[in-house]
């Protein structure tokens, strides 16, 4: 069973804080180095390509493949990405900006 609230997400009985601290710079979910071309990211091109409908889908289907793998393949760094999609999301449906 998946739910999802402001604060938390619960996955399989396991509830997970949204409001952890933000993943080091760097990292391999929260703005990678190797989705950015010069001063453009790749989501922000996604936008200007395929605009709002078509990316809205894409966080959205993103973060079931990462909650479907994510025992499977890398574990908490998936989690985490589906937690930046869901922020993303968040912030396209209801102008919410991650905290």
């Amino acid at each position: 069973m998946f739910s999802y609230s402001d604060d938390t997400i619960t996955l399989g009985g396991i509830e997970f804080d949204m409001a952890m601290p933000s993943i080091f710079p760097g990292s391999t979910v929260d703005h990678p180095s190797h989705y950015n071309q010069g001063d453009v990211e790749c989501i922000d091109a996604m936008l200007a390509a395929a605009g709002k409908d078509a990316v809205q889908n894409f966080c959205h289907l993103s973060c079931m493949k990462y909650l479907w793998r994510f025992q499977h393949k890398n574990g908490v760094e998936d989690l985490n990405k589906a937690i930046k999609c869901l922020e993303m999301m968040k912030e396209f449906y209801y102008g919410v900006k991650p905290k």
